[in-house]
């Protein structure tokens, strides 16, 4: 199972945003459970566009993550998840959230 949590904003930069992601995901280590002993949850960040972010990870707690979502978007960020049996399904998830269309 995966996870994508994207983050839009047109005066933030997209480094801050990626840093805000990071803070999130590096402070949620008691959250993300290994996918083997000696191996921790896998995060990927990605622009997007020059107004959007996201963070691709498995083996999450959706709960804290959905906390996530909301402390971003109560900051006046714009916030959309997406989870999936993929990393291609979540992050589809999460754009139809923002109105963003993949092309395929």
């Amino acid at each position: 199972m995966y996870c994508c949590l994207a983050l839009q904003h047109g005066t933030i930069t997209n480094e801050t945003k990626l840093q805000m992601l990071k803070a999130v995901f590096q402070g949620m280590k008691n959250v993300v459970q290994p996918l083997k002993k000696d191996m921790g949850c896998r995060v990927t960040y990605e622009v997007f566009d020059d107004r959007t972010v996201l963070a691709l990870c498995s083996t999450i707690d959706r709960e804290k993550i959905l906390q996530a979502a909301i402390y971003f978007e109560s900051a006046d960020v714009k916030t959309a998840y997406g989870v999936g049996e993929t990393k291609e399904m979540a992050r589809e998830k999460a754009m139809k959230h923002l109105n963003i269309e993949m092309k395929c």
